[in-house]
């Protein structure tokens, strides 16, 4: 059986983005043929939202829509080999707001988008650089092999960053190393 896989994502320059190894092995069948996953966040304005997302997080404006039919304004945005789905949506209602990590699973739904990256202190450098909003500073979990850190976007969607680190179950084993268990 084949190792993990390497995502490999378009850096850019100053990125603090990084690719991610799926657990996909090469020989595994799958009818869904899936490549990539992105998300859809509803938003009360497209274009303040559009804004932040691209100068924060370097995610580029790379299509946007207006769908009359169904009284929707869309924006795709790119940066980091992802893309990102911004909807204004005419009535769209507000969610019940969610409490800052570690609570936030409180509330059914997507908690959150994650970005993997290979220097969370630089992360957090940032954000308090730039005034960010900080739903919880960086969090060690030695259990999951990863520290986190979560930020609040202008209408309060969490945004979660990821530094992998070792797994203790992982230690001295094959998995480790990208070998068949």
């Amino acid at each position: 059986m084949a190792g993990p896989r390497s995502v490999t994502a378009r850096p850019t320059q100053g990125t603090l983005m990084t690719t991610h190894t799926t657990g996909h092995a090469a020989d595994v069948a799958t009818p869904l043929n899936i490549w990539a996953l992105s998300a859809c966040i509803s938003v009360d304005d497209l274009d303040a939202c559009t804004d932040w997302y691209a100068h924060y997080l370097g995610m580029e404006p790379a299509q946007s829509h207006t769908v009359p039919e169904i009284g929707a304004r869309i924006a795709y945005l790119e940066g980091h080999g992802l893309r990102l789905e911004l909807v204004e949506q005419y009535g769209a209602q507000r969610a019940p707001e969610r409490p800052d990590p570690p609570d936030h699973g409180t509330v059914q739904g997507l908690s959150q988008i994650t970005f993997y990256v290979t220097d969370l202190a630089a992360v957090r450098d940032y954000a308090r650089r730039e005034r960010l909003t900080v739903a919880m500073d960086v969090a060690t979990l030695p259990q999951l092999g990863v520290s986190a850190f979560f930020l609040r976007d202008p209408e309060g969607n969490l945004i979660e960053f990821i530094e992998l680190g070792e797994r203790p179950q992982d230690r001295g084993s094959t998995r480790a190393a990208g070998g068949a268990p």
